[in-house]
């Protein structure tokens, strides 16, 4: 399995293109448009694409408790990885 960082809320729009289920998609929507604001302040979010078997999002959270947020298209999230992320 490979772990990328999704390093902004830019990125993170992207990566909801790719998203399999709408009950995912609307929770990723709900949290860019959280991370946008807080990013106004200066916060950092400890985003991580995760690609196996399965690609999933994980939001990290600062106490290092992991949260899923959304199951992507396996090859699709492969090649945006590959094209957009960096490999941590």
């Amino acid at each position: 399995m490979k772990v990328y960082s999704i390093s902004s809320p830019e990125q993170m729009e992207r990566a909801a293109d790719l998203v399999k289920w709408e009950r995912d998609r609307k929770k990723v929507i709900d949290f860019i448009e959280r991370w946008k604001r807080e990013s106004r302040d200066g916060q950092q979010e400890n985003v991580t694409l995760e690609v196996g078997r399965n690609a999933i999002i994980f939001y990290i959270h600062p106490e290092g408790k992991k949260t899923q947020l959304a199951t992507l298209y396996v090859i699709p999230a492969r090649e945006f990885a590959r094209e957009e992320l960096t490999e941590i």
